[in-house]
């Protein structure tokens, strides 16, 4: 049983302070920009092994047809906030 205040699973230290940390300096510009660059970096990295197991022909019309589904729901999401 742990009495109060002792550290919790067997750590060194009594310190219950928080370390101090630096400011943060990230603006909506660099957080858009670090979003985007994960979502298209998971893609390209996945792209070549999605190809490999569908193959050359199945794997570009596969690609092919989700480009165009994502076109058409982007082209959607554009209509409908132009009648906000």
């Amino acid at each position: 049983l742990l009495e109060p205040g002792a550290p919790p699973n067997g750590a060194v230290g009594t310190s219950t302070e928080l370390p101090i940390l630096p400011p943060r300096d990230g603006t909506v510009l660099s957080s858009t920009f670090n979003m985007t660059l994960s979502a298209c970096g998971a893609g390209v990295l996945s792209l070549p092994f999605a190809l490999r197991c569908t193959g050359w022909a199945s794997g570009s019309l596969t690609l092919v047809a989700f480009a165009v589904a994502a076109n058409a729901s982007l082209s959607l999401i554009e209509m409908r906030t132009r009648d906000l």
